[in-house]
């Protein structure tokens, strides 16, 4: 986590706004929501959410190659929803033997 990152949030903190710095690289805004996810700021989450759409956007729009940048912001979405449903199906496990018996 760089001193960046951190500004961001503490920003939010102070301020209830979010904005990210174009210094700040796509990698840097998916350390910036995870620790808004941690830190359990949905309104922030939400905010940097839509900073970050609109940020690829206008880049897209210009001409820029966004892909990279979209695939390194979904990949940790996937991880996190492939993770919920082992969670689960892990749980519901015992009840789908009891009507799917295996033979």
């Amino acid at each position: 986590m760089s001193r960046l990152e951190l500004e961001v949030v503490t920003r939010f903190l102070y301020t209830d706004e979010a904005e990210l710095p174009v210094s700040l690289a796509p990698p840097g805004w998916l350390a910036v929501l995870e620790l808004a996810n941690r830190l359990v700021l949905p309104r922030l989450v939400t905010l940097l959410e839509r900073e970050a759409i609109a940020s690829l956007g206008a880049r897209l729009e210009a001409g820029a190659e966004v892909t990279t940048e979209a695939l390194q912001l979904l990949q940790p979405c996937q991880v996190r929803a492939m993770a919920n449903l082992a969670t689960h199906v892990s749980s519901i496990y015992p009840y789908l033997l009891n009507i799917y018996p295996v033979s």
